[in-house]
Parts: structure tokens; C-alpha cells; sequence
């Protein structure tokens, strides 16, 4: 079988692990950084890892590949547990292993970030994404790994995470073809590269993957900046040219301006806080909706109420909306929450109980920018709660986004129970319009207690 035809096959499979192992049969990773072009990745990867390596760290390499970085770290005398599925790259970094002075410094495991359950949580200080998230297509397989890396890492550790910049592909690749963007892997309607056999990712794309994980991004770094454009030349300076060219890369590499002209973005993050993350299939999940399905009520119709009246606020009913069965949408009430004559956010209450509700809510609110920080969400969800209540429902769930602290206030200011964060199901996800974690809380109406908000319906 010819070369081209077997890359048309590697890149023609769904299965990420099996394309990951097939991609690594046809090109050898172990040599990709050694020469002069790669070696900027590398020595810029190496110093932004520098500063968090003054005392001995225990380090996970996840996609540690033939060992580019698991093996000078454990040299330098790091305890460091490298990952690696694929059998090639493995094999490679097993015999480099050997070689060193402490071989028992560099731990080898055939996993991938989907099969990590069996190592203890907490344990690393340092975590290394240098490889897995460009490997993975679909966005919840990517947040998965970061969760996975999350859980593993202890309370304060620092994280390492590359990603192909989308935007510079196809500047590098037609350098070498100049009808490359006539090529079926450019899609020309979206003007987006085909997810293959990489995941490619924008800047601002990798920055939300980043932060929705909750991680603090701390920096970005374009590692190769020019470099890849620049091979040709690269590849025939003279020694003195290089290092002088390697000098004026080191002081550019962090520029703003400058990242979008990398093919490899690393970004520098921290643990905000130590989470667990919960699955669809979690048995707490389970007997969430179990429970919610069981206490369901028929729905015999929309009240008549218009207004809603607490002391500060007032909420006026906009609009009501059927439940549509077929696409398991629920009744619900939309309400603009007006302080005096003048609107300030909307809230919504859906009527009833589906699995999805559990991911998606039984209120959502927004308040404008101009108003934020005067608890005007919390006054309005407790003007809800009769409501509520007459309709039979005897708790509402909550939802927000992993990231979203002002909505975790709100939620935390009603007294509602937290019951986790939650990897979304990918049907959700884009059903919904939601990112992929998502926190769940409890609030009990018959807890809920507040005399000064209770509301009184009335007429407009």
C-alpha cells in the first residue's frame, strides 16, 4: 500500500485511539523535536517548565510519546509517570528509559486519558498535556481529559497544555502547496480545517477550553512562533545566526500580538479548586432522575398569573410556552424582572420534570451588566416559588456553568443543596447550547423561607 494511501486511511478513522496508533505507525514522533526547527518547540516548552521545577516534582506526562520530555525530567531527577497508548511510541520510550542513570524515576503505563481510573487522585504536581487534547475531536472527550488531569493533580498544581493553532495550518501548508486550500480538508463554506488527523483549535477556542475546565490561564505561549515558516531558513543558518535567532524567538514568544503566528500554542494554567466530577451515569445522577420522574404531576395548565410583586422587584409575565413532548421541552413561564418601571434581567420557570431538566434547570436568570451585585437574581427566584409550588413541584434544580461564580452565589444565597458538577451527555450539550460541566443545585421549597420576598400575584 503507497504512503499517501495509507495516511488517507489513518485519517478516515473515527476512533481516535485506533488513528492515534495508526498516525504513529506512518511517522516517528522521536524525531520530530530534535532537529533545528522542532528544537525551538522544545526548548521553549523546557523553559516555560523551568520555573516550576526547583524542587523535586512528582510529574504525569499524559501522551508522554517516545519520551521527549518524561525523559530529560526524570534525568534531572523528577519523579515523573508517563502515559503512552501508543505501542510504537511506548516501545521507544521504554528503551530510552533504560538508559537512564534512575530508571526507576520514570514510571510507563500503556493508557490513554480515557482509561486513567486506576491511578490515585491527588498525587502529581506538575501535569503535561503537550499531545492528548490534538488527538481528541470531540469537545467532551477533551473536557474529559482535562477532568481526568484535574483529579489526578493535587490542590494548587500547575498545568501544561498544548494545542495546534488552527489559524496558522494553512499558512505552513501552502508554503509547500500552493493550491492547498483547493484540498477537500479545507472546507471552504466554513472556511474551517477538517478535525483530522488532528483537532485543530483558534486561540479563543483554546482559551475557553482552558477556562471552562476551570483552570486559571496563567500564560500562553506560541513555542515555535516563525519557526515552521521560517524551516527553510532555519535549516542553513549558521550556528551563530541560530542562537541569535533562538535569543529574539525567547523574548517575542509570550507577545499577544505574536501567538496567532504559532502552529503550537502551550498554555500555563493552575487548579482553581479541587472539583469531582460526576457522569451521566453516576448512581447519585440516577436517583436524581428516578426521583424527579417518579414525583412528575400532570400538567393541567397555566395559572393566571401576570405579575409578580416582592418589595424591591416586580416580575412581569411576558410569555408562556407549551411543553412539546416529541423534542421534551417543558411548559414554562417567561417573566422580565422589572425594578420599578425599568427592566433588569428575565427569569424563567419550567413546569414539570425530564432526565435533561436535571442539566438544564428548572429556573434560568439574567440580570444586565448595569444591575449585577444586588441580589436582584435571588429576590426573583424566591418570587417564584409559589408559583412553583402550586403547580406541585416541591424542589427545583438549578443549573450553571462549572465557571460561573456569580450564579454559584446565587444558588448558595438561596440555601439550595450543591449536588455536583456534571459531565454533560454530548447530546445535551448541543441540544441545549450549554457548555460541558455543568454544577447542580437542590433547592427545596418547603425550606425556602422568606417572608420579606413572598409574592402576591396580581392584575396589571
Amino acid at each position: 500500500m503507497e504512503r499517501k494511501e495509507q495516511v488517507e486511511r489513518m485519517c478516515a478513522m473515527d476512533d481516535d485511539l485506533q488513528r492515534n496508533e495508526a498516525f504513529y505507525q506512518l511517522f516517528c514522533e522521536e524525531h520530530r523535536l530534535r532537529g533545528r526547527v522542532g528544537r525551538v518547540e522544545f526548548l521553549t516548552t523546557m523553559k516555560a517548565l523551568a520555573p516550576y521545577l526547583t524542587t523535586p516534582c512528582r510529574i504525569l506526562d499524559f501522551g508522554a510519546g517516545t519520551g521527549a520530555y518524561s525523559i530529560p525530567l526524570a534525568q534531572m531527577g523528577h519523579q515523573v509517570t508517563a502515559l503512552e497508548p501508543a505501542p510504537r511510541n511506548r516501545m521507544l520510550l521504554e528503551g530510552a528509559r533504560e538508559q537512564l542513570d534512575h530508571p526507576e524515576r520514570l514510571q510507563i503505563y500503556p493508557m490513554s486519558s480515557k482509561n486513567l481510573k486506576e491511578i490515585k487522585e491527588g498525587s502529581f504536581d506538575l501535569v503535561l498535556l503537550l499531545g492528548p487534547l490534538y488527538h481528541l475531536t470531540r469537545d467532551v472527550d477533551q473536557f474529559e481529559a482535562l477532568m481526568e488531569a484535574r483529579r489526578l493533580a493535587r490542590d494548587g498544581a500547575s498545568f501544561f497544555i498544548n494545542f495546534i493553532n488552527h489559524d496558522m495550518i494553512p499558512i505552513t501548508e501552502t508554503l509547500s502547496n500552493p493550491q492547498w486550500f483547493l484540498q477537500p480538508s479545507f472546507h471552504r463554506e466554513t472556511l474551517r480545517l477538517e478535525n483530522r488527523p488532528f483537532n485543530f483549535c483558534t486561540l479563543d477556542e483554546a482559551r475557553h477550553i482552558v477556562s471552562t475546565a476551570g483552570l486559571r490561564i496563567e500564560k500562553v505561549v506560541g513555542v515555535d512562533g516563525f519557526s515552521e515558516v521560517l524551516a527553510t531558513q532555519i535549516q542553513v543558518m549558521d550556528e551563530e545566526a541560530y542562537e541569535t535567532y533562538l535569543a529574539w524567538h525567547d523574548s517575542r514568544c509570550e507577545r499577544p500580538e505574536l501567538l496567532g503566528a504559532s502552529n503550537h500554542l502551550l498554555f500555563v494554567a493552575t487548579q482553581t479548586e479541587s472539583v469531582a466530577i460526576r457522569y451521566a451515569k453516576d448512581p447519585l445522577i440516577q436517583r436524581l432522575i428516578q426521583e424527579g420522574m417518579s414525583a412528575r404531576q400532570p400538567f393541567l395548565g397555566f395559572l393566571p398569573t401576570e405579575c409578580l410583586q416582592g418589595k424591591r422587584l416586580t416580575l412581569r409575565l411576558d410569555r408562556t410556552v407549551p411543553g412539546n413532548p416529541e423534542k421534551k421541552w417543558l411548559p414554562a413561564y417567561h417573566f422580565s424582572i422589572l425594578k420599578e418601571a425599568a427592566a433588569v434581567g428575565t427569569i424563567d420557570l419550567r413546569i414539570g420534570f425530564t432526565p435533561a431538566l436535571l442539566y438544564c434547570g428548572h429556573i434560568g436568570y439574567s440580570v444586565d451588566e448595569a444591575y449585577r451585585g444586588h441580589s436582584y437574581a435571588v429576590e426573583a427566584c424566591h418570587l417564584l416559588r409559589d408559583l412553583a409550588s402550586a403547580h406541585g413541584l416541591r424542589h427545583l434544580y438549578i443549573t450553571n456553568a462549572f465557571t460561573n461564580q456569580a450564579s454559584r452565589r446565587v444558588c448558595e444565597k438561596l440555601g439550595a443543596e450543591f449536588m455536583g458538577t456534571v459531565l454533560l451527555p454530548e447530546d445535551i450539550i448541543q441540544n441545549n447550547g450549554i457548555g460541558p460541566l455543568q454544577n447542580i443545585y437542590r433547592w427545596s421549597l418547603e425550606e425556602a423561607t422568606s417572608e420579606e420576598n413572598s409574592p402576591r400575584s396580581e392584575k396589571e
